[in-house]
């Protein structure tokens, strides 16, 4: 059922992309409009209710509903124009949203001169001896003696690091020259990570507490208890605890478990690798999956709750990575999936283990 539904979602998807002739990268936003629209207007054969209604006891609103990718115009504050320029600037639809109601981005035009000025800033900076991380190509790095200096772009923010204040203002001078820009000093919050910094003990702090506020509340677990591990002890998912009749399926439907996994997986990624294996576990069921995975997801968000404020951090010395197996050995299976970070490893064994984690010493890099 659940397969049924994504295939749904594709194929009514693609026909929208194809026939508005809208470039790929919207598929995030249009798969998302696909998904708002079908939980407000698709009914169940069984009560003929929606999801929307099946969840929140109300019938949707959807008098605001409009068609995707349509014109439509957004007010420019009269702080942000002259007499002269024109009220509202002409965007097309294609999301929705809660409180918004509904999203715009630039016509097709903007998505054009995006890549043109991702392709000009790739050569201008690879022209000053920077080069672009194989795996990150938004990151560039540019090495000189014992002087390293990394630059990471976003859109159109750019943020640079590096172990020499002198490296780093020659630089900026140099971007200034290139490109039209503006220096907004120190970085202290940047893609929802605060920045802490303690220059006297040579420390840097990561910290997304704000973020993972958000997430909380999101998935409604703001009032739940405060969780004191990310799983719980002696837990054992597996495919066969998979929803079996129509009415749980109905009432799973209507948990945001992909949503969920989603939204950690982007905590997890930046500050807070400790729950790596956790969320490894109940990721492996978002096709298909049951209570008893739901209750492990929720478990992960209780953890988060209760260590919301806390902080990764990186210190002067250097970084040693230790690698650990399962204390039994235990050989991976469908319903017995091993966690390979329990027990100490050999060399050899770590590294191999550390290549297929996709984890990276920056000694490979310079």
């Amino acid at each position: 059922m659940k397969k049924q539904k994504i295939r749904y979602l594709m194929k009514t998807y693609k026909y929208w992309l194809h026939a508005k002739n809208l470039p790929n990268t919207l598929w995030i936003e249009g798969m998302a409009c696909v998904t708002y629209i079908i939980n407000r207007t698709l009914l169940s054969l069984i009560n003929l209710k929606c999801t929307y209604e099946l969840m929140f006891d109300d019938k949707p609103n959807i008098k605001y509903f409009r068609v995707f990718s349509s014109p439509c115009y957004v007010h420019i504050p009269n702080s942000k124009k002259s007499k002269l320029d024109a009220k509202a600037k002409k965007y097309i639809f294609i999301d929705y949203d809660k409180k918004k109601k509904y999203w715009a981005v630039p016509p097709p035009a903007a998505w054009k001169t995006s890549r043109s000025w991702n392709i000009r800033f790739d050569e201008a900076i690879k022209s000053y001896d920077f080069v672009k991380n194989e795996d990150e190509p938004c990151v560039y790095r540019k090495l000189s003696g014992s002087t390293i200096t990394f630059l990471v772009l976003y859109v159109d923010n750019i943020l640079i690091i590096g172990n020499d204040v002198g490296m780093l203002s020659t630089v900026k001078t140099w971007l200034s020259r290139h490109f039209s820009m503006k220096d907004l000093g120190e970085a202290s919050y940047i893609l929802g990570i605060r920045i802490y910094r303690d220059r006297s003990k040579r420390m840097l702090g990561l910290s997304q507490s704000r973020y993972i506020d958000t997430i909380i509340k999101r998935f409604g677990m703001k009032n739940s208890k405060r969780g004191l591990i990310p799983m719980r002890h002696g837990i054992s998912l597996s495919r066969s605890m998979s929803l079996k009749t129509p009415e749980e399926r109905t009432h799973m439907d209507m948990m945001p478990y992909a949503s969920a996994i989603g939204s950690i997986m982007y905590a997890m990624l930046c500050t807070r690798p400790n729950i790596a294996h956790a969320l490894s576990v109940t990721s492996r069921y978002q096709v298909d999956p049951g209570l008893e995975h739901w209750k492990a997801v929720k478990c992960i968000l209780k953890y988060l709750r209760r260590t919301k404020d806390l902080l990764l951090v990186y210190g002067g010395s250097s970084l040693k990575i230790k690698g650990y197996s399962d204390s039994s050995f235990q050989v991976p299976s469908e319903d017995n999936i091993a966690d390979p970070l329990t027990k100490p490893l050999t060399q050899n064994v770590f590294e191999r283990h550390r290549g297929l984690m996709g984890i990276r010493h920056i000694g490979d890099w310079l």
